[in-house]
């Protein structure tokens, strides 16, 4: 027979005996005592301040709630995308958690969408128009260029996009196969 081990109920709190100033209880929501973390000279801890102590306190307390916000991940990985960001931010929340008892973070429950193709076209030609309007104010848009072609301006754009890039240390050159990889993602999408 085999048995889920079970931890006390969450969350859990840590309290600083009043007897001893190198021990700390880990309390749960029904004040049991879940464990007692001893760092004085007579449990042969000796330590000289009690920060580290209170940093094992803090990581103990939090482990209900990182298992639980472990499992949010594994449960929203399995069911829909998430936004690399937001996982990231989630899970920087998580190690905050168990740093010294910061806020349970929340992932929020509206699905992550992601742009049609057709959305991305209008996106981008508004890029380009706001661009060829920067270099020639008279247009009103990509179908009333006067000095040059949509095609040259394409290639103007691409050219000053370059020139960003190098100017803020950014590679143009990966940035430009991943975003190949990605238009070809996202171009079969519409098969």
């Amino acid at each position: 027979m085999t048995t889920t081990q079970q931890h006390s109920p969450a969350p859990w709190r840590v309290f600083p005996t009043q007897d001893c100033p190198f021990r700390l209880e880990i309390v749960d929501v029904e004040g049991c005592t879940v464990a007692v973390l001893d760092a004085s000279d007579e449990v042969g801890g000796g330590m000289e301040d009690d920060v580290t102590l209170h940093g094992d306190a803090a990581v103990m307390a939090a482990a209900p709630q990182l298992l639980a916000g472990f499992d949010t991940i594994l449960e929203r990985l399995a069911t829909e995308p998430m936004q690399d960001d937001e996982l990231a931010q989630y899970c920087r929340d998580l190690i905050a958690v168990g740093q010294g008892g910061a806020p349970m973070p929340a992932l929020s429950d509206s699905p992550v969408t992601t742009p049609s193709n057709l959305e991305r076209v209008r996106d981008a030609e508004k890029a380009m128009t706001a661009f060829v309007k920067a270099k020639e104010p008279r247009a009103r848009d990509l179908d009333s260029v006067i000095g040059q072609t949509p095609q040259e301006y394409l290639v103007d754009m691409l050219a000053d996009l370059r020139h960003l890039a190098r100017h803020r240390g950014l590679d143009f050159d990966q940035a430009d196969r991943l975003a190949d990889g990605h238009f070809h993602a996202e171009v079969g999408e519409d098969s």
